[in-house]
């Protein structure tokens, strides 16, 4: 009987192999509805602002100029043209995270501390 259902579950685990394939041979390729998988994020140098200390910019699919001039906008008014920004606060911490309206591949996120 012990060699019956060793033998059965190697049957059963070679038809899901043929079925499924080997997870280890070669690659699979998918699509992207965008056309992408998506940009990786730049850690940028953080603009100095007279009475806040902002702790860290990251830039994905923009430039760190711009991330910083957003930043900087966001810090002013609490908005960024033509992005949607979320912000969270907590206690003397800020951090906002703002993704372009025109490409949702474009986005910025900072965080400051109020001095």
């Amino acid at each position: 009987m012990r060699r019956s259902a060793t033998a059965l579950l190697v049957l059963v685990c070679s038809l899901l192999v043929a079925a499924c394939g080997d997870s280890g041979s070669g690659s699979t390729t998918g699509t992207v509805p965008t056309g992408r998988v998506g940009a990786a994020s730049t850690s940028c140098t953080p603009p100095r602002v007279s009475g806040l200390t902002v702790l860290g910019v990251t830039a994905v699919g923009i430039s760190c100029d711009t991330a910083n001039a957003g930043t900087l906008e966001v810090i002013k008014t609490n908005r960024y043209t033509g992005y949607t920004c979320k912000q969270t606060i907590s206690g003397r911490n800020v951090r906002v995270n703002c993704v372009s309206n025109a490409d949702a591949a474009q986005s910025f996120s900072a965080s400051w501390a109020v001095s």
